[in-house]
């Protein structure tokens, strides 16, 4: 008897599925869920042909450069990788964080970085990242001259959260400091509320002088 009034459920129930399907795609379509400024991406997707051209550029004038400098044996890596979940998942993180500052958050930086050999990352060391190249994500906004500013967030004891700002590095040292507005800030005691992205996946290229995007 159970049995067939399971079977008997599961029969009246499969139009109800069916029509609920049919509503969400009706009013939920799938260009909805996923949105796209066709227009903005249309300045910035590139093909596969231009890719290619600069990374043999990279490898032409960059990596094969360094080559002399940091020795034959050793084999820099020549990507990063980080999950579509990581990478939606720190814009969110990086929403949540739009109320602290004025006007709100305007993009993400990128920069190139090494792994020192004291890192205290731990998947780093754990996977042979040290002093391998790297690239870490700033979050960047326009503060009251218009100008793109980099930061960072510190919170206090009483949770009270302070905007610390990172200048440009200077052209004559490149060095990344703290601005002089935001010393003060920089030195007060907190805890760092952290909106800078790394720990990517590394790809060292393979022992071989044959690695290119043929």
């Amino acid at each position: 008897m159970n049995k067939i009034f399971f079977n008997f459920f599961k029969f009246i129930s499969i139009p109800f599925i069916q029509l609920g399907k049919a509503l969400e795609e009706i009013f939920y379509p799938q260009e909805d869920k996923f949105p796209v400024n066709e227009e903005l991406m249309s300045e910035h997707l590139i093909s596969f042909t231009n890719a290619k051209a600069m990374y043999d550029e990279y490898i032409d004038k960059r990596y094969n450069v360094m080559k002399p400098i940091l020795g034959d044996d050793f084999q820099d890596s020549k990507s990063s990788w980080f999950s579509i979940e990581t990478l939606q998942s720190y814009i969110n993180h990086l929403k949540t964080k739009d109320q602290l500052i004025d006007p709100s958050i305007s993009g993400i930086r990128m920069y190139f970085g090494v792994y020192p050999e004291d890192s205290n990352s731990q998947k780093a060391q754990e996977n042979g990242y040290l002093n391998h190249q790297n690239i870490f994500m700033v979050p960047t906004y326009f503060d009251e001259e218009g100008v793109e500013t980099m930061f960072y967030l510190k919170r206090d004891s009483n949770n009270n959260t302070t905007v610390v700002t990172i200048p440009e590095p200077e052209p004559e040292s490149n060095a990344m400091q703290i601005s002089a507005k935001s010393a003060t800030d920089h030195q007060n005691d907190g805890t760092e509320d952290l909106v800078l992205l790394n720990e990517g996946n590394l790809r060292p290229p393979p022992m071989s002088d044959e690695d290119n995007m043929d």
